[in-house]
């Protein structure tokens, strides 16, 4: 079940929205839910109160807030909701991406892009809801690989660090989990790191500097590998 909210101040287009959204989201064969939401405070009530969305359709100007505002306090929040903004101004696009947005459209243009749009916005569900599992002496663990966050490896020890700040040891080669997560996005910065570059907030100098639930840390990248990962990041924030 995918759940999606619609949060607009314009009676009207909000309606047209929500049902834009559910006619394109009936066409991929997908269950869903629709919420909607006339104020950006009774959107972030809802999920203060521990309301689970998937995706987001957020206008930028709202009565009571901006939409970039409310962008700001989801992700300071740790939220990975994908969120795409659907306004009438283009001024704001280049700040969209700020906040990691998946889209950008104009109300005048929806019924040309949101179609489009929603394909893009499935397969990312999609990826974002793949799992592994990881076995050690004590069991194994089921996991979405982007809950990942980095792995690290100190002789054959590996660690995986998730985005909620947990951990999990286990025997095995960096070299092997490099070639077998490479196709979901993960990028080994360093011999001792492989970090997913769905995390990956920014580069500073020569360090990745990856955001996690609570906190931000940064790993090396070495000499060898920046030209690289700078390709891989700019492709990753342009979703290519």
């Amino acid at each position: 079940m995918i759940n999606i909210a619609v949060t607009d101040d314009e009676p009207g287009m909000l309606e047209l929205v929500c049902r834009r959204v559910s006619e394109e989201f009936s066409k991929v064969g997908m269950e869903f839910s629709v919420s909607r939401f006339d104020t950006g405070r009774g959107f972030l009530g809802a999920f203060e109160n521990g309301a689970t969305f998937d995706i987001l359709f957020l206008d930028i100007k709202l009565s009571d807030c901006t939409g970039m505002e409310l962008a700001r306090k989801l992700r300071e929040a740790g939220s990975r909701i994908l969120i795409v903004f659907v306004t009438s101004f283009d001024n704001y696009v280049f700040e969209a991406f700020d906040y990691e947005a998946q889209g950008y459209l104009r109300k005048s243009e929806l019924d040309e892009r949101l179609g489009r749009t929603v394909e893009r916005l499935v397969r990312k569900y999609n990826e974002d809801h793949r799992e592994i599992v990881l076995h050690n002496l004590d069991g194994q663990i089921k996991v979405a690989v982007n809950d990942i966050a980095y792995f690290e490896s100190h002789a054959h020890t590996i660690t995986m660090f998730g985005f909620d700040g947990g951990e999990f040891l286990f025997t095995g080669s960096l070299s092997k989990l490099e070639k077998e997560y490479r196709a979901f996005g993960f990028f080994r910065v360093h011999s001792g790191y492989l970090v997913n570059m769905y995390h990956v907030y920014s580069i500073e100098k020569n360090d990745a500097v990856i955001r996690l639930a609570n906190k931000e840390i940064r790993i090396p990248i070495s000499r060898s590998k920046l030209r690289g990962f700078r390709d891989a990041y700019q492709r990753n924030i342009r979703g290519v």
